[in-house]
Formats: C-alpha cells, structure tokens, sequence
C-alpha cells in the first residue's frame, strides 16, 4: 500500500534526477565547448544512472538509455566529426551499469522484504506458542492464533476450520476476512470443500495457490486474495487430522521453502496443543465417568448396606423377642438391688425370704443374715399391735401402705414410708407378701425444721411488734421522767432519786428490747469490729431475766484486748445458745453458770502454759486469741455424747425441749469467723464450753461525758408522731432545751402545714410508723418541696427501714426510740450547726 510519504519521497528522487541531469549535461557542454578539451566528460551520467537503477530498479533503464541515446547525439551536435565506436561502447556501458546495478538492487530489496516478513511470521509463531500453553480452550485457542498470525502483519488474513471424525465442520475461527468469510464458513459447514482445501487434507504437504483468483474462481475467497498467494496445511498430530489451516501470502514467497516449514510447524504445534485438549478433555470426561461410577458404586453400597442392616434389624428383632421375658425378668431384678428404697418378700407366717441390700442395710444387717427372720423381729414393741392390724388388712384386702417405725439390729428407732402388696399365684391363691420400705427420718427432721424456723420466724415478728409498742411506753415513761429532773424536781428534793432510779430502770428496759431484738431478728452477717466484752454484759442482763433464781450467774471479764471482727448478732447468738444450754443442765437443781473472757496465745510470746494449753486442744494458726468459756455444775456428759455434741439435730434434751440445731449453728458460727470451740465434760462434775475468736487491734471510740450539759438553741422544729402522748413529751423535752416546737399526729396535716410555709421550720422530727404516710415517705415529699430541710427519721422497730437506708434518701440522721434527751439534744444542735 502506498503511503502520502512514499508519493513524497518519489516526487523528491525526480526533482533529484533532474538537477543530476542538468548538471551533468552542463559540465560536458562545459569542458567540450568552453574548455575546448576536444573530449565529453560522460563519466558525470554514471551517478544519476547508478541512483537512477538502485530508486526504480529496473524503470531506471530509462534514464541510463536516454543518456545513451544524448551520449551519441551530443557527439553528432557538438563536434564536427562523426560518433566512434568508443562513444557507443560508452552509451553500452551506461545501460549495462544500469542494469546490473537494478538487478542488485532487486535482490536486496528481495532479501529485505523476505527477511521482515519472515521476522513477523516468527513473531506470529512466538505469540501463537504462547498462547498455546495458556489457552485451554479449543474455541478460544483458534480464535487467539489467527489473530496472532495477523497482528504481526505476518499475514494479511488466516483462517482455521476443524472437522469431526465424520468430516462435517465443528468450528472455525477467522482474522482479517471479517464478514467475507461468512460464505466460506457456510461452505465449510455445509460440508463442501474447496480445491485446496480437499488438496490439503489428502496429504502431508503444504498445498500452494500461487493466483486463488484464476486457479479457485469457485473459491468464496478467491477475490479476498486477489494479487496475493494462498498456502494451505492440515492440522495433523500423531496421524490424526484435526482441521485446515489456510493464510494469504505474497505472491513472490509462495516458493520459499522456509516459509513453508514455519507454516507447517505452527500448524504442528496448533494441532498438538489440540491434541492436549483433546487429552485434557478425555480426562475430565474419565474423571466424570469414574465420579459416576464411584456415585454408583457407593449408592449400590448403601442399598446393600441398608438391605444388610433391614436384616440384620430383622434378626435382632427376633433375638431382642426371645430375650424380652429374660431381661425383663433381669431389669426388674436390677431395679430392685439398685432401688434406694428396701424391698422385701415374706411369706404367710411371715417370714423373710428375700430382700435386697437396701432393705438389709437400713436395718443394720447383711441380706444373708435377715432370710428366715420374722417380719415383728424388726418392729417396736409399740408397733406390734399396730403391725397386727396392717398385716389382717393385708390379706383382706389385698394391700396396704403407711407409716410405720422399724427397728435396727442396735436396737435404735427410725421412721419409715412402707407399703405392701399380697402375692398369688396363677390360680389366685395367697403365696405371699412383698413389702416396700423408705427411711424417712431426713423428711422427718426438715418437717421439724420448717416448724422451727416457722416458729423463730413468729418469735421474730411478735419481738418486733412488742418492740414498737414498748419503746413507745418506755418513751412516756424516759420521757416525763427526765423533764421531771430537768424543770420540776430541784436538787435535794426527796423525789429526785425515785425518779432517777425510773430513768435507770428505763434505760434497762430499753437494752433489754435492743437485746431482744438482736436475738429474734434473722439478717445477712455484717462483720465489723466490736467489743466482745459489752456483748457479755449485754447478753447477762438478758439471761438474769430469764433464768431461774437457783442458778447463780458469775463472771470474770479480764481481757485486756476483746476487739474481734464479727456481727454483733451472731457473737449474741453463740453467747445465748451456750449460757441457755447450761441453764437447762442445772435447771432442776440449780448451780453456778460461770462467764470467763481472757485472752489467749498460740504464739511465742504467751506463757508457757497457756501455750501448751491452746495447741493441746486446737490446732491453729499463730497469732492473739480472745478465749471464752461458759461453765455449769451441771452433770456432765459422757464421752460418747461428747463426739456427737455439735451434730446437727442431736439433742440430750427430752422430746419438745429442744431442737438439736443450737450447738451446730454455734459451731457453724465460730467458724466462719476463722476461730474454733471445744468441749470439756465430765460426769458428775459439769460442762465447760471454750470458744476462741482472733482478735484485732482497733481504738475504741472515747465515751460521752453524761456530767456536760445538754446543748440548747432556738431554732423552729416540726414533731409529727401518732401517738399523742409522745408527742406531748416530746415537745416540753424540746422546749426545755430552748427549741419553738410545732406538733402534728398526722403525717397528712405536716405535710399541709410544711407545704404552705416550708421556710417556717428549721429542722423536722417525724416517726417512722405513721397511718396514711410513713415516715420515710413523709420526708421525701418534705425534701421536694425544700431539698435543704434537715430530716430525723425516729423508730421503735422496723423491718421497712434502718439507719443505711434512711440516709441513703437523704434523712440526716436516724434513732431508736425511746427518745433520751441528751442524745436527741446532742444529735439536734450537731445537725443544725453543719
């Protein structure tokens, strides 16, 4: 194809030729004529004719002719004499210099040409092996060769057609025909097949078409390769053909024979890479089949499996049939040795004559010593006549079932759940009598339990309402008398000790309800430091009341250092339970009941004997120990009871006297607080209990001087309490002290007479027990209405409220009742001073 600069380029050699020419006639008209040399320097025609042969090969013999022809006719116009022979052997050699000079010029141009398109067909090769180790897939593979064939400009157009064993086209694939090979590709798929093509696939060779145009004018593609050549191989691999592969060629390479060989090799290569996918596709296609055949042969395995395990169903089916009255027989066997129940089987007399373990060893026996023992021999004396009646209902009626109490083979009673059943035989005739028997004794303590703690949980409740209504007597009774020895009574009236002696006897009225309120109420344990020693003071107060006169109460306090970690409650409690235990060993004739608190060593710096007394009886980690012991002249216990003395539910006490709990809960107690207790007894001689607490160092806090006077002020207090009596007090004991007091009863008409002037008050006393509104509720509205307002939240008892709770809704403060006016004076005057 001529390109615009290819004109350019021709147009620049003319104007070239023609100035050379001009020259070259100008320097020979030159040096004849004007330099008279008598010769005609031809030699300068020899470049235009040599560049003239090498631009236009053979069309440059023109020039090297016409100069041939102006070489003779100069020498006729120029000189006088006529043309030798040497002139014409110079025209000749122009033309012969030109000549040769284009054929050389041919070959080179020959060579160059053949050596570019062979450099694009192996270009054209190169891409088409490497997409021939990619491409994997037979349509993609030939359409990715034509267009590598043709992209390298190494041919204008190919096209490849592969066949089926049968011959008839599967596919073709094209480049640089576009749409002119649609008639091709119908042929081929049509089943005709063009000359070459037929040429193509009867032999090895390559099949040449030097002019398709005029050798194939039935070719579709003939026009297509109109001035050019067309070669066409079969696509061959191991003796099988595959397909056609056919490409245009220059005319003037469709000799060479290295072209040929590239060809065919490319072709080689296409159809091995066919071959490959060939190979590639049988695999996938044997892998298929042997996937098939492995489905297969697995389903084949699985209906014979299933056939197998139908029959092997079948079969245990018939063996489970024929052993089903054996292993019935055998799990109602099982069952029985491993019920928890005992199970027995008696005769008419009665007479045992089997059992299981339970059974046998409920009753203290092994299995083979109890066959042959008559059923009454493990009955109470009590139950016999009872047992009697059981056993008539028994063959009268078949059945029966109750409780009834068995005996143990050491003689010990227990409770049980029995039922039995009269056994016949197949024509109904009594043969004997099964029995089923629980111990119940466990369901027996728990009901026992229930009713105690049901019990304790009344006492709780009935303590925390006498509470609320003693406090509020002994709040009239504390209350009139302390305004009597404040305004009313001067000193050295006669009167004045009486009624000191009713603040005292109040006073001790009141800790006796704090104690016995300590004693009933149940609460989670809250450990803090206290003082083990006011504790014991406390609890003799308590127990003065409620022992009999015939028993003397002695103490002896000396430790220096009584500060334990513990809940005040619960050291209470184990001071209670063991001072009540020996009360009741000496009740009936009376003795001495001994209270000692010392201290104690395990470590070094303890006396020697006080050291080998603590770890002779206890082992426990060194340290300081606070030690107390409860003693009675009781009589004693002996040492088998000893071992049993903290056993739940163990009591030496007559039946309705005790429960048995009260040394296990001690015991539970003493150890969760990291200490220990023991027991020393001895018949005729009494009871000591020792129990050991750690101790801890603490400051204790400096006692109030009772001897200061109370602290007074003016401020504006609000008193609301139901009781109106109270009330009364209340107001003359705040009144003494110099206070402006307004009264309610009701929580309803305080919280009017507060809501209509809130800045009339200056602090507020309210009860917590109140119809309508409690207390704490009370206050919450006050604080509403004015947050500032500074409450006191008083109580006899209460199971809603205590003293954490009240100041977690912001009440300033929180007391018990009575009310003691020098604690309410010192607790007003601090609230109000903050």
């Amino acid at each position: 194809m001529e390109t615009k600069f290819d004109g350019q380029m021709d147009n620049f050699k003319m104007v070239l030729m023609a100035v050379l020419l001009a020259g070259a006639c100008f320097l020979t008209y030159f040096f004849h004529e004007i330099l008279e040399t008598g010769t005609v320097f031809t030699h300068f025609f020899y470049i235009p004719i040599i560049l003239a042969s090498i631009w236009w090969k053979r069309k440059g013999l023109s020039v090297a002719i016409f100069l041939a022809i102006f070489l003779v006719l100069s020498h006729n116009f120029l000189r006088d004499h006529v043309t030798t022979a040497n002139d014409y052997f110079r025209a000749f050699m122009f033309v012969v210099i030109a000549f040769v000079v284009a054929i050389l010029a041919e070959k080179i141009a020959e060579a160059q040409e053949k050596a570019s398109h062979l450099n694009a067909v192996l270009r054209a090769i190169r891409n088409v092996n490497q997409l021939i180790v990619k491409e994997k897939n037979r349509a993609n593979l030939l359409k990715g060769v034509c267009d590598s064939l043709t992209e390298t400009r190494g041919y204008d157009n190919v096209w490849i057609a592969l066949f089926d064993e049968t011959g008839r086209t599967v596919t073709t694939a094209e480049s640089g025909l576009g749409r002119d090979f649609l008639p091709m590709d119908e042929r081929l798929k049509s089943g005709e097949l063009t000359d070459c093509g037929q040429k193509a696939l009867s032999q090895p060779c390559i099949v040449i078409i030097k002019d398709p145009l005029s050798t194939c004018p039935d070719c579709p593609l003939s026009a297509k390769y109109s001035g050019k050549g067309a070669m066409t191989v079969r696509l061959e691999y191991h003796e099988k053909v595959y397909g056609l592969a056919s490409a245009s060629i220059p005319a003037d390479f469709t000799e060479d024979m290295e072209e040929h060989a590239l060809f065919k090799e490319m072709a080689g290569d296409v159809a091995f890479a066919l071959y490959t996918i060939e190979l590639e596709e049988e695999r996938r296609r044997a892998d298929e089949e042997l996937m098939r055949y492995r489905q297969s042969l697995e389903n084949m395995v699985e209906e014979r499996t299933a056939e197998l395990q139908t029959a092997i169903g079948q079969l245990q089916n018939e063996i489970a049939e024929r052993k089903h009255a054996e292993e019935k027989i055998r799990e109602l066997s099982f069952a029985v040795e491993q019920s928890i129940d005992g199970i027995a089987i008696s005769d008419l007399e009665p007479k045992l004559i089997n059992m299981n373990d339970a059974f046998a060893r409920m009753h203290g026996y092994s299995p083979k010593n109890m066959i042959g023992m008559k059923v009454m021999d493990f009955h109470s004396e009590k139950e016999m006549n009872k047992y009697t009646g059981v056993f008539n209902q028994i063959k009268t009626q078949g059945s029966w079932s109750g409780e009834i109490e068995h005996t143990r083979k050491d003689g010990t009673l227990f409770p049980t759940y029995s039922s039995a059943t009269l056994l016949k035989d197949a024509e109904g005739n009594p043969t004997g009598v099964v029995g089923v028997a629980r111990d119940i004794t466990r369901e027996k303590r728990l009901q026992d339990q229930l009713r105690q703690s049901q019990k304790m949980e009344s006492i709780g409740t009935l303590a925390g309402g006498i509470a609320h209504d003693f406090n509020n007597i002994l709040g009239a009774i504390l209350g009139n008398a302390e305004i009597a020895l404040l305004h009313e009574l001067r000193e050295g009236n006669p009167a004045r000790h009486s009624i000191r002696q009713v603040v005292k006897a109040g006073n001790r009225a009141k800790n006796l309800v704090q104690q016995i309120l300590a004693f009933s109420r149940q609460k989670e344990q809250e450990l803090k430091i206290i003082s083990v020693t006011q504790i014991v003071k406390e609890a003799m107060n308590l127990l003065r009341s409620s022992l009999p006169t015939t028993i003397e109460i002695r103490h002896k306090l000396t430790a220096g250092s009584d500060m334990v970690l513990a809940d005040p409650g619960q050291i209470h409690q184990v001071i209670m339970n063991l001072c009540t235990n020996a009360g009741h060993a000496m009740r009936e004739k009376g003795g001495v009941l001994e209270i000692t608190l010392q201290n104690a060593d395990s470590g070094s710096r303890t006396a020697e004997s006080d050291k080998s007394e603590i770890q002779s009886v206890i082992d426990i980690a060194p340290g300081t120990y606070l030690k107390l012991s409860v003693s009675d002249t009781g009589d004693g216990m002996p040492p088998e009871l000893l071992e049993r003395i903290f056993d739940p539910y163990f009591t030496t006490k007559a039946v309705g006297k005790g429960t048995g709990l009260g040394l296990a809960v001690v015991h539970g107690i003493v150890k969760s607080l990291d200490g220990t207790i023991n027991v020393e007894s001895e018949q005729g001689k009494g009871t000591t209990f020792n129990v050991f607490f750690p101790t801890i160092e603490s400051k204790s806090e400096p006692e109030i001087d009772t001897h200061e006077p109370i602290p007074t002020g003016n401020e504006r207090i609000l008193l609301i309490d139901d009781e109106e009596g109270l009330v009364d007090i209340g107001k003359q004991m705040l009144e003494g002290l110099g206070y402006k007091v307004t009264t309610k009863t009701s929580s309803i008409e305080a919280l009017d007479t507060f809501r209509s002037r809130p800045g009339k008050f200056d602090l507020v006393i309210t009860d917590m027990t109140m119809p309508n509104m409690t207390g704490d509720k009370l206050a919450r509205e006050l604080m509403k209405i004015r947050p500032d307002i500074p409450v006191i939240l008083c109580t006899g008892f209460s199971e809603l409220i205590n003293e954490e709770k009240a100041k977690n809704i912001g009440i300033r403060d929180f007391v018990m009742k009575p009310l003691v006016m020098r604690k309410i004076g010192i607790m007003i005057r601090r609230i109000l001073d903050e």
